[in-house]
């Protein structure tokens, strides 16, 4: 009994202790990156940040419990190690040197702990520190995606107005067109019956005036021949 280490179980308590926290930095390492890489509404097919975050605190959850559990056995270990070291001191007793070096080793054990506490508290706060940075760093950059997503936005909608401007201009540049062009058409049109009009009333004047003149022709042509009958006859 006096060979066997009883700090053994403490050791390996505070060892559970720097992994559940450093598990915890992932954790919380892994939800700043679900958050970060987030949006809504989420893509067709993809899993809600939401969703993730659950799965991701079912799983820590889960460890947590194991953690636990590992925990009391090894507070159970160091119970039944401490009454081990108790049945032991009975029956050897409480004086001499060699419970004196013995308090002097644990007490050794126990500075070598304490150094290692806090050399993992100091590595700790530096992973706290770093979590820290990249919070920053992500709440930086979705500030910047933010204010990116509203320009484009804004863009979109004034993109979108001059569409509809210039749609609305080259509607009412070809109605104007049509309109000026069905007005050149009609003028064109009634200058050409004009035209046509007056090509008819010369042409019917000129075929009134040509029979005019062949009745005048045949009037002069049977007077002649009523003239010459005359003075055939009279002879």
């Amino acid at each position: 009994m006096k060979n066997d280490d009883v700090s053994e179980g403490s050791r390996e308590l505070v060892d559970l202790s720097a992994e559940a926290i450093s598990s915890l930095g992932f954790h919380l390492s892994q939800v700043g990156q679900i958050i970060s890489k987030s949006q809504l509404p989420p893509n067709k097919g993809d899993r809600s940040a939401a969703y993730k975050l659950k799965e991701k605190l079912d799983m820590y959850q889960g460890y947590t419990d194991e953690v636990q559990r590992r925990r009391n056995e090894l507070e159970q270990k160091m119970a039944e190690d401490f009454a081990r070291l108790k049945a032991w001191r009975a029956q050897s007793g409480t004086e001499g040197k060699g419970l004196v070096e013995e308090l002097e080793a644990l007490y050794g054990k126990v500075r070598q702990q304490d150094k290692e506490i806090k050399n993992k508290q100091k590595q700790i706060e530096e992973e706290q520190a770093k979590v820290a940075e990249l919070n920053e760093a992500v709440a930086l950059r979705d500030r910047k995606w933010d204010s990116l997503a509203k320009d484009y936005c804004l863009k979109l909608v004034k993109m979108r107005e001059e569409i509809v401007q210039r749609g609305s201009l080259c509607s009412w540049l070809q109605c104007a067109f049509d309109e000026i062009r069905f007005k050149w058409k009609a003028a064109e049109e009634k200058e050409k019956l004009k035209i046509e009009h007056h090509q008819r009333m010369r042409k019917a004047r000129a075929q009134a005036r040509l029979e005019v003149i062949s009745r005048e022709r045949q009037r002069r042509l049977l007077q002649a021949c009523m003239l010459s009958l005359q003075e055939e006859t009279v002879e």
